[in-house]
């Protein structure tokens, strides 16, 4: 599972670009002889509209991360930047052998940024 990262991000026109460095990645076993040596991670942007309690979702490509991976960046291509609310996740699913096994969420949820 992740341990721990540092992240940072920013905004370049459309693009949300994240930043996640001093990975540290740990097997773990969730089932028996199942243990995990990747993690494919994913960075989601939502946009809230309050006015209209509706959101606008987008997300990067996956990358993979593995135990020696120490820094990584994500981009989220978004239509256009809404001057609105937002929360930047990053989530991820659990690897072996470079197959995701779908069944089980390694790393859950979690909130790297949000603002206006």
């Amino acid at each position: 599972t992740v341990i721990q990262f540092k992240s940072s991000y920013g905004f370049k026109r459309n693009v949300l670009q994240v930043e996640l460095g001093e990975l540290f990645l740990t097997e773990i076993t969730r089932r028996k002889k199942k243990l995990f040596d990747a993690v494919r991670l994913y960075a989601v942007v939502l946009f809230i509209n309050e006015e209209k309690c509706e959101f606008t979702r987008y997300q990067s490509d996956p990358a993979v991360i593995s135990l020696r991976t120490k820094r990584i960046g994500l981009e989220v291509k978004c239509v256009k930047k809404p001057k609105l609310p937002f929360v930047i996740f990053i989530y991820g699913a659990g690897m072996k052998d470079g197959r995701v096994i779908d069944s089980v969420d390694a790393t859950g949820i979690r909130i790297i940024g949000s603002g206006r």
